[in-house]
């Protein structure tokens, strides 16, 4: 099933860009960098009553080794920041190891994660630095509200790289849930939002 740009503008209320200044008095913004250079997918997770709940995947590679996630903070919730390394297998970037840091949040509080692979120890808090961010941020918003919509959806943005689409930022909404707020950092022009339920995909 084909979903024509009339089609998403119908689906979504707003769909905005907006700054960091415009962050709710529970959120938390996560910004960080790699210092050496890596491909990796980022993943931010929480633990409620046992069940891991995925809060936004982020792509890095050598040439972007910044990131952000937003999302909102709970004193009580377990938050872990997972590292999923990538090699160049055959055809295509492969999993190579998984790195984890555990994360205190504090609701509204804004912090920064710096990030030395080699060094990691989590266990021994070596090879990042964790702390809370008092700097003004340049970070972008993508902020919208799914209208009749009763899927579950991942929204993700994009951008062209040598000719192919790269993953920048990526997050589930599932079913009931249908506001999302998507961050991302800015160097240049030149991304795509998607859309994409089962079966189907649709970019702005």
């Amino acid at each position: 099933m084909k979903i024509s740009i009339k089609n998403i503008i119908a689906c979504i209320a707003s769909l905005v860009v907006i700054n960091a200044a415009m962050a709710q008095q529970d959120q938390v913004i996560l910004t960080g960098t790699f210092t050496e250079k890596i491909n990796a997918e980022l993943q931010l997770i929480k633990t409620v009553n046992g069940k891991i709940v995925n809060l936004g995947v982020y792509t890095i590679n050598p040439s972007n080794p910044d990131f952000v996630f937003a999302f909102s903070a709970d004193t009580t919730i377990n938050y872990s920041f997972q590292i999923k390394t990538l090699k160049q297998g055959h055809i295509r970037l492969e999993t190579d190891k998984w790195f984890a840091i555990p994360l205190t949040l504090k609701p509204g509080q804004n912090y920064s994660l710096k990030v030395t692979l080699s060094k990691l120890n989590a266990e021994k808090k070596a090879g990042f630095e964790f702390k809370p961010d008092t700097r003004k941020s340049s970070i972008a918003f993508v902020s919208g509200k799914f209208m009749n919509w009763d899927y579950g959806v991942n929204v993700t943005i994009q951008r062209v790289v040598d000719g192919s689409l790269e993953t920048i930022n990526n997050i589930y909404n599932p079913k009931g849930n249908n506001s999302f707020l998507l961050p991302c950092i800015v160097k240049e022009e030149g991304f795509i939002i998607s859309l994409l339920r089962v079966g189907e995909c649709a970019s702005i």
